[in-house]
């Protein structure tokens, strides 16, 4: 009787008999199960940037007196030695003295010059990105003034809707 009135009230509440509402249970429970499967993709981590390096050279007469504008350098330094450096806007000074054939010549040279590290690369889905290359720069102190020498000069990014037309060690037509 008890079972009678149990089916009853299931044809009652849901409009169907217990056969179907079986067949809607394990639906509804395979439903579940496989929803359960799916898994949200991973987005890879984006690329460390570079080191930078920093080297100062001399050509032609060793400086008397010379200071890096950074701490990258340390006070006591070769020459020709790479230093890891931080990027940033730096001032070099360097001053001495030579013999030019003639007479003793004093010369004293300051030059502002830019380190950067180059981004990584930008993590995607399922992939990681690649780390930046690194950069080396080179400062060259000489009495009739002083090079730096990179991977390149860049200080800034044309902004959108201006186009590159030319670049030489001259000029830069946009």
């Amino acid at each position: 009787m008890k079972a009678n009135a149990k089916k009853s009230a299931l044809k009652a509440a849901t409009g169907m008999c217990g056969s179907q509402f079986r067949w809607l249970f394990y639906l509804a429970l395979a439903t579940l199960f496989l929803s359960s499967c799916y898994t949200e993709p991973w987005y890879g981590y984006n690329g460390q940037p570079g080191n930078a390096f920093l080297a100062l050279n001399w050509v032609d007469a060793k400086p008397e007196y010379i200071d890096a504008g950074t701490g990258d350098i340390p006070p006591m330094f070769h020459y020709g030695t790479y230093y890891k450096a931080w990027p940033g806007f730096y001032t070099l000074y360097y001053d001495g003295s030579f013999w030019n054939g003639q007479a003793n010549v004093f010369y004293a040279w300051e030059v502002d010059y830019e380190i950067w590290q180059t981004t990584g690369e930008p993590g995607g889905m399922y992939y990681n990105g690649a780390n930046g290359p690194n950069n080396y720069f080179s400062v060259e102190c000489s009495p009739y003034g002083p090079w730096v020498y990179g991977p390149g000069y860049k200080t800034a990014e044309l902004p959108d809707g201006f186009e590159l037309k030319e670049e030489s060690d001259e000029k830069i037509i946009i």
